[in-house]
């Protein structure tokens, strides 16, 4: 139960008052932490195929999820990542290793002390976390209807992500007229992670933060992160379960796809987002550019 409350309490403070947040990790008995070492590893060759922009756009369906007005929604102000449940010197390290990352997908950090708003929790009773938030920091859900959160907390994990999502209009001239047009985006306010701290044995540090990244920066679909035909660090704890060699850290469908999100239009609806990241990432990533599409 303290370490519950003690997990609260860090919450209410990185997500109200703001902190340093590498200093807000807390120690924990939710099992070993996993090991560092990640930044003496060499960039790996990583294998592109040859890509249509047919088959971006199929993947790009397939791994990320519309909000409730058809958007593919996203960050619009600078990010502040932060790090809960692990010891103090592993979460500063995942912290600033998620600080670069989203850097290098050409976005802005805020200064610490911040007020965290890309938070990663990591809990050996996971879905305990989530129903703790869920009745003493309700504010968090306020995008999810009770159905849909309910699926959240069913989600069989190792992982569970969700967003606080907000609306902003804006009014745009039209040409010829003097009348102005209304544009609906939906901009992240808040994004979480929570994982399965047994789960994450064999993992590095470097492969935790570069997870971390994707689930906070990006709406990703939970069957996404189970399976995937390509490279990618999504699959990271899944990869774990099975046994299986997992990505060593972001790779380059990774990097392309969430560099595409934010530089693709914003007030326009999620198949014609896909559409413009499917051609940014076929660019990229040296696809077929035969391959049109619409």
């Amino acid at each position: 139960m303290k370490s519950r409350q003690t997990l609260l309490r860090g919450m209410a403070a990185l997500l109200l008052m703001g902190c340093a947040t590498g200093g807000m990790a807390q120690q924990t008995n939710d099992g070993e932490a996993a090991q560092s070492g990640f930044d003496k590893e060499k960039e790996s060759d990583i294998l592109v195929q040859g890509e249509t922009r047919s088959s971006l756009r199929t993947f790009l369906e397939e791994t990320l999820a519309d909000s409730d007005e058809r958007q593919l929604a996203r960050f619009k102000n600078h990010i502040c990542p932060a790090v809960l449940g692990l010891p103090k010197e592993y979460a500063a390290v995942i912290t600033d290793r998620i600080r670069k990352n989203i850097r290098r997908v050409g976005l802005n950090t805020r200064k610490e002390p911040c007020r965290a708003n890309a938070v990663a929790i990591f809990s050996a009773k996971p879905v305990e976390t989530i129903k703790d938030l869920r009745s003493e920091l309700p504010g968090l859900f306020r995008s999810y209807s009770k159905p849909d959160l309910d699926r959240l907390i069913q989600t069989s994990g190792p992982s569970w992500a969700w967003q606080l999502v907000l609306s902003e209009d804006s009014f745009k001239p039209q040409a010829a007229s003097p009348r102005l047009s209304a544009r609906t985006t939906k901009n992240f306010a808040v994004a979480f992670v929570i994982i399965d701290s047994t789960a994450v044995d064999g993992a590095t540090l470097g492969q935790l933060a570069d997870f971390i990244t994707i689930r906070t920066l990006a709406d990703i679909r939970e069957e996404a992160t189970e399976t995937t035909g390509r490279q990618t660090i999504r699959t990271l704890l899944a990869d774990l379960a099975a046994e299986r060699t997992a990505q060593k850290q972001l790779s380059a469908y990774d990097l392309s796809m969430l560099k595409a999100l934010y530089s693709s239009r914003a007030a326009v609806s999620g198949r014609r987002q896909r559409n413009e990241m499917a051609a940014k990432m076929q660019r990229e990533l040296g696809g077929d550019e035969s391959d049109k599409g619409d």
